[in-house]
């Protein structure tokens, strides 16, 4: 199944290329490429050696996850959601949990982790 065709949330009907129609989706991809590139880069920005495909695919699979919520649940805009990728990776590496900002006014460095 790809990326596209994968349902956005258990008992509704939307895909993720409803949720994310058009360029959004390439927006989508490419903001999550960009985040996970970050996430397994040294402070210097070089890429560790340390990376597996097991890890690309749970951090991808956790983005993705976090766009169908944001997107679905709180009608989140694009942009927002693809800001909130590096928070939702520093999260996961710090074993935390993340929490959305419940704020309606969309500030672009809400870094809560």
């Amino acid at each position: 199944m790809s990326i596209a065709m994968a349902p956005a949330i258990i008992g509704r009907p939307e895909t993720v290329a409803q949720l994310f129609p058009g360029d959004s989706m390439g927006r989508l991809v490419r903001g999550m490429t960009e985040a996970l590139d970050k996430s397994f880069s040294d402070e210097h920005g070089k890429m560790r050696g340390d990376i597996t495909q097991e890890e690309i695919k749970t951090r991808f699979a956790l983005l993705l996850k976090w766009a169908k919520i944001l997107r679905g649940d709180q009608s989140w805009g694009l942009e927002r959601i693809v800001g909130q990728f590096g928070e939702i990776l520093i999260c996961y590496m710090a074993r935390k949990d993340y929490e959305p900002p419940a704020r309606k006014c969309w500030i672009p460095s809400d870094g809560r982790c």
